[in-house]
């Protein structure tokens, strides 16, 4: 695996890989809104290629999501957005 480096804010969580000096490819995107907008930068490299599913969480390894704790700064996310379905229809 390839060393990997995550940023995160209090909208949007990067896991990217470095292809040179000043450039990086970023692998995985997840934020709380549902539309995604990629940074031109991050620490100060340009963002010039996505991976395929950067996207997709489903689509990280496992493993991947262990090592670098993204399922646990994720889980107390996903459960504040949980919609309750008895008060989806009320009026």
């Amino acid at each position: 695996m390839t060393d990997l480096k995550i940023t995160k804010d209090n909208n949007n969580i990067c896991v990217y890989e470095r292809l040179n000096d000043d450039c990086i490819r970023l692998l995985h995107m997840y934020g709380k809104n549902p539309v995604c907008v990629v940074p031109d930068m991050l620490d100060g490299m340009r963002v010039t290629e996505l991976a395929e599913y950067c996207f997709s969480f489903k689509s990280m390894p496992e493993k991947l999501k262990t090592e670098l704790g993204i399922d646990d700064i994720l889980r107390p996310d996903m459960t504040e957005n949980i919609i309750n379905p008895k008060l989806c229809f009320q009026f």
